[in-house]
């Protein structure tokens, strides 16, 4: 019976470490997605602007304001993010934001563009609130890994910095102005699919809990 007892651990012993839970991939893999097409499209924007006013017949000095114009919609969509306190883990400020980004580029590759800082202030503030609320649900996908799953999604919002302007200016130097833009609205497009993609695997997996209850 002695054998058999279990006795507390003195004071000040190490208790066994747990195992971490595994990564759910099947919901970071679709943020990861709609954050490399995101940060692709901010960086692309950042850096191509000018080229895309050249090939318009627009001044260098207009194009780079348009960079301006672009940051500029970003930090006044955040602020406005921040002060109507919108549900921060709702999918539909990302979606329609993504998609009329989309649209607002499918204008620029038709070149129906007049005002080109007026536009360039429209995607920004159109695409605000994307990235953070990407960043609040890889957190809620894997709150007891959040720092892993947030490098995770943030990692492939790299890839696609780093990726994106690249393959769009590819395009635009063999397809013309047009194509630059395309390929942008693709990427915003892309961004909106990710979330998509999110919801989906979340009702999957809450239709799959329900069913094992």
């Amino acid at each position: 019976c002695g054998a058999a007892t279990r006795f507390p651990a003195p004071a000040g012993a190490a208790t066994p470490a747990r195992a971490a839970p595994a990564l759910p991939l099947r919901l970071l893999a679709p943020l990861a997605l709609a954050s490399c097409a995101y940060v692709g499209l901010e960086a692309a924007l950042s850096t191509l602007l000018p080229g895309y006013a050249g090939a318009l017949g627009i001044s260098a000095a207009r194009g780079s304001l348009a960079i301006s114009g672009f940051w500029a919609g970003l930090f006044l969509a955040r602020i406005a993010f921040a002060r109507l306190a919108l549900p921060a883990r709702a999918r539909e400020p990302v979606l329609g934001a993504s998609l009329a980004a989309a649209l607002l580029l499918a204008l620029g590759a038709a070149g129906a563009v007049s005002w080109l800082a007026l536009w360039s202030t429209a995607i920004g503030f159109a695409l605000g609130a994307v990235f953070p609320v990407l960043v609040v649900l890889a957190g809620d996908a894997a709150p007891l890994r959040r720092g892993t799953a947030l490098a995770l999604v943030v990692a492939f919002g790299s890839l696609g910095g780093g990726a994106l302007p690249w393959l769009a200016g590819a395009a635009g130097g063999a397809f013309g102005a047009s194509a630059l833009m395309f390929t942008l609205a693709a990427a915003s497009a892309a961004s909106a699919v990710g979330v998509a993609l999110w919801a989906r695997a979340v009702r999957s997996s809450s239709a799959g809990q329900h069913f094992c209850e």
